[in-house]
C-alpha cells in the first residue's frame, strides 16, 4: 500500500492562494486539498487490495480445484470397490474380477 500523506508532506504554494484570502481561508485551502490528497491516496490502496484479493481467491480456486479432483476420483472408486465386495459376498461375482448380476 501507498504511504498516505501527512500533514508535513503536502506543500503549498502560497504564491497560488489570491492575497484577499484570509490565513483561517488559507488553512481551509490546505486542510481540503490534504483530505482530497488522502482521500485519492486511500482510493489507490483499495484498489490495489482489491486486485490482491483477486489474485488470493483465484490461486484458492484453482488448489481446491487440484484438491477436489482427486477426492473426487477416490470416493467414485470407492464406490466401485463397495459394489464389487458386496456382489463377491453374495457370490455374484464371476471370477473375472467382474460383478455379473442375473
Amino acid at each position: 500500500p501507498q504511504q498516505h500523506p501527512s500533514s508535513s508532506s503536502l506543500i503549498v504554494d502560497e504564491n497560488m492562494v489570491p492575497s484577499t484570502w484570509t490565513e483561517s481561508d488559507k488553512e481551509q485551502i490546505v486542510l481540503a486539498a490534504r483530505s482530497v490528497a488522502f482521500a485519492l491516496s486511500m482510493d489507490a490502496d483499495r484498489a490495489e487490495m482489491r486486485m490482491r484479493n483477486q489474485d488470493v481467491r483465484l490461486a484458492l480456486e484453482n488448489n481446491l480445484h487440484q484438491i477436489k479432483n482427486p477426492l473426487q476420483a477416490m470416493r467414485t472408486y470407492s464406490k466401485v470397490l463397495q459394489r464389487h465386495i458386496a456382489l463377491e459376498e453374495d457370490g455374484l461375482d464371476g471370477g473375472d474380477g467382474f460383478g455379473r448380476v442375473g
